[in-house]
C-alpha cells in the first residue's frame, strides 16, 4: 500500500469510529427515554392556564405532576417530581 492510501484509510478509520459514537450516543439517549417515568407511567397530560400538566393520580395534592409551556416541558418536569417528591404523611 502507499503512504497516501494509507492516510486516506486511516482518516476515513478515524471518521466511521466518530459517526459510531455519535450513533451510540442517539441511541443510548433513546433507549433512556423509553425508561423515563412519564412513558412508564402514562400521566395525563393537558392544558392548564397558560401551561401544560402531567398528572398522575386523581388530583394534584395525591399524585403527582409536572408544569411546563409544552407537553415535553410538563413531562420532564414530571419526570423529575417523580424521581424526587417526598410523600407528605399526616399522622
Amino acid at each position: 500500500m502507499n503512504p497516501f492510501t494509507e492516510q486516506r484509510i486511516d482518516e476515513l478509520l478515524s471518521i466511521l469510529t466518530h459517526d459510531c459514537r455519535k450513533i451510540r450516543e442517539v441511541l443510548s439517549d433513546g433507549e433512556w427515554d423509553l425508561r423515563s417515568p412519564h412513558v412508564l407511567m402514562r400521566p395525563k397530560v393537558y392544558p392548564d392556564g397558560n401551561q401544560w400538566c402531567a398528572l398522575y393520580g386523581d388530583n394534584l395534592q395525591h399524585g403527582v405532576c409536572g408544569f411546563g409551556d409544552t407537553p415535553e416541558g410538563a413531562c420532564a418536569d414530571f419526570d423529575y417530581n417523580w424521581r424526587n417528591q417526598k410523600a407528605e404523611c399526616n399522622t
